[in-house]
């Protein structure tokens, strides 16, 4: 959520480190908690992440290219326990 709506330099980055906007995540996933620079998060190494970045519509805003739904998933796989976070990202 802290990464800009719009690609800043128009690409589309590989290494999790270059992410610079919030589609970059867009079918993410990892085995491993980590951070922006793709560094595991030491006590989280149980946990298994998985982001949805979704074209979506809020009333108010124009139809299309104005909002992104962003779902977080984060499953621990030897309790099946499961968590989604969702939250919108406004152009």
């Amino acid at each position: 959520m802290q990464k800009p709506y719009n690609d800043p330099d128009g690409g589309s980055e590989s290494l999790r480190s270059q992410f610079d906007n919030v589609s970059d995540y867009a079918g993410l996933p990892d085995n491993v908690v980590r951070d922006q620079q793709g560094a595991a998060i030491p006590g989280l190494s149980a946990y298994q992440v998985t982001v949805a970045i979704i074209p979506s519509t809020l009333p108010g805003l124009p139809a299309t290219g104005a909002v992104l739904l962003i779902n977080v998933t984060v499953t621990h796989p030897s309790t099946g326990v499961t968590v989604l976070m969702s939250g919108y990202k406004i152009n």
